[in-house]
Order: structure tokens, then sequence, then C-alpha cells
């Protein structure tokens, strides 16, 4: 997994390069490690990284990958085009996950590195 550390503020944030796809949890929880390793309390992964039954939330995956950053407390913006999944339930999720503070759901990686920063 490639990654960048960038710094906007006080905020160390861990970007994950295109190219790599998460497929697993342990995936995931290596993102978390590096994140920790890097003392980044926020990551940005693509849409497109993830895989697309993540983005079926009856399948249980955005839940279970969504959780290890919850645990470990790392905030976490996934960077997409979302409205291609045509679900109701997916954007009210996003909906209610960019409301907090732990998960948000940006357009582009402006937005997740500026808006989200301030929130």
């Amino acid at each position: 997994m490639n990654i960048t550390v960038t710094e906007i503020g006080t905020s160390r944030i861990l970007e994950v390069q295109p190219g790599f796809i998460f497929k697993e949890t342990g995936d995931i929880m290596d993102l978390v490690g590096s994140a920790m390793g890097h003392s980044a309390s926020k990551v940005i992964i693509l849409e497109q990284q993830l895989p697309p039954v993540f983005f079926n939330l009856r399948s249980g995956v955005a839940g279970e990958f969504l959780q290890k950053f919850v645990n470990y407390r790392i905030r976490v913006a996934i960077v997409g085009n979302f409205d291609k999944f045509n679900s109701k339930a997916l954007k009210d999720f996003i909906f209610e996950s960019n409301k907090g503070k732990q998960v948000y759901f940006a357009a582009n990686m402006e937005d997740a590195r500026q808006n989200w920063h301030n929130k």
C-alpha cells in the first residue's frame, strides 16, 4: 500500500494512493496500523479502492470496515461519486455519517482535505 502523509494545521492525514484495493478487514487493519505508526488521526481513501460490496449496506462490509477506524479513534474520509450506486439507504448513510466527525464522504480530495479538516 502506497501512502502519503499530509499535515494541515495540527492534523496529520494519511492518504492511500491510487492503485491499492482493500479486499478484507486485514487490509483495513494494516491501514489503521500505518496511521498509528505515522501518528495520523485521519485517513483518506478513494471510493474505487473499496470493494463494490462495501456500498451495498446489507452486506455488512461497510460496517465491518468502518468499525475498525472507530475502534482506534481514527477518522476516515472516503472520496468519490456515490450517486452512481443509486441507493437510498447509502445516500441516507452518507448524510448521517457526514453529520458526525468519525466518517466523512467527500466528493473530491479538496473537500476531504479542507472541509473535513475543519470538522
